[in-house]
């Protein structure tokens, strides 16, 4: 028997096909994530395509599979939010995490820390909640939009011909409409997704049982450690992470504490640039060429990974902080150590 798993991340989207009886991958698909040109502060992304590329790669996945099909789940990339209507359609682009909105002034304070102490938990600019807060104040939220929810559970509530999308504690902790001591969701928000087992079966699709998703640290914790009470998990992706898991609910400096489904709790701090720093470098040296030779650069990954930027043993400094810190608070990036020789 086999299983498909994929992948919604904010650069890349993937899918694996997976042999149990051979314990392998037999297949991997990969296509590119676009943000939307509109709004670029807003970190748009465009869910009807999102989920176009999705059935590619898991028709062509189901097709080159010999053995039968157990499963199909997804991880996602957590935190963001767009608002489907009573049919389930897509009324608004998805919100990703690197939305800023929770950033913007509040009387003395900051939306993201208002919405936090409102709360009762910490919540961040990125979080569905913020941007929720602050699309609703200012009158953005379509009068059609009927659920807000998370584009892991929008993509797999339209494979499943579901019409009202549901979360689990993984993806609904990290649009910050649940708190983790509690186990409540904030009162009168008929908004909310509900909240289902991070195993239930969602439905079929082609036959095959769907199962709900759940937020890609928590996965690729659960992927990767085989001890998981004596292990951190260095992972780099658009952001980077350091995890490490526990039983009971706790707290620590710069960390945040986060469900790990059925398996207690997962503690991550965050750069929220991490391989997002190589794209920014690259869309600086293809401007730089368009600026000053009005013709387009080659492909500028491809130049950079040939080239010498091993900064580790060399006068410069640089600390990526392109999008600053989760909290809002502290520095942004800069470099420094540079002269007219380095």
């Amino acid at each position: 028997m086999n299983l498909i798993g994929l992948d919604i991340g904010t650069t890349t989207i993937g899918g694996v096909l997976y042999s149990l009886k051979e314990r392998k991958t037999l297949r991997t698909e990969v296509r590119e994530n676009r943000f939307l040109r509109e709004n670029p502060e807003e970190y748009l992304q465009d869910p009807a395509a999102i989920e176009g590329q999705v059935r590619a790669i898991l028709d062509e996945l189901i097709e080159d599979s010999v053995d039968e099909i157990g499963g199909i789940s997804l991880s996602a990339q957590m935190h963001g939010i767009l608002y489907v209507d009573r049919e389930g359609r897509p009324v608004t682009s998805y919100y990703t995490w690197q939305n800023q909105r929770g950033l913007a002034p509040a009387g003395e304070t900051t939306l993201e820390k208002e919405v936090s102490h409102a709360l009762g938990y910490p919540v961040f600019s990125g979080y569905g909640i913020v941007t929720h807060t602050s699309l609703e104040r200012e009158g953005l939220i379509p009068r059609e939009a009927a659920k807000f929810c998370n584009i892991g559970d929008y993509v797999m509530m339209r494979l499943a011909g579901n019409r009202e999308p549901v979360t689990d504690i993984t993806l609904g902790a990290s649009m910050g409409i649940v708190s983790l001591q509690t186990g409540t969701l904030p009162e009168n928000r008929e908004i909310f997704p509900r909240i289902v087992s991070s195993t239930e079966q969602l439905g079929t699709y082609r036959g095959i049982p769907l199962i709900q998703p759940i937020g890609d640290n928590q996965a690729s914790f659960l992927g990767s450690v085989k001890n998981r009470e004596n292990s951190l998990l260095l992972n780099y992706g658009t952001a980077g992470q350091i995890s490490f898991a526990g039983k009971e609910y706790a707290s620590y400096p710069h960390f945040e504490t986060r469900p790990l489904g059925n398996e207690g709790y997962l503690f991550a701090a965050f750069s929220l640039c991490g391989g997002k720093s190589y794209s920014l470098m690259a869309d600086f040296f293809a401007a730089a060429v368009r600026l000053f030779s009005h013709g387009e650069s080659r492909n500028p990954f491809a130049v950079m990974d040939g080239m010498d930027l091993d900064f580790s043993e060399k006068e410069i400094d640089c600390l990526p902080l392109f999008l600053g810190e989760r909290d809002g608070e502290g520095e942004f990036a800069w470099f420094r150590n540079i002269t007219d020789r380095n």
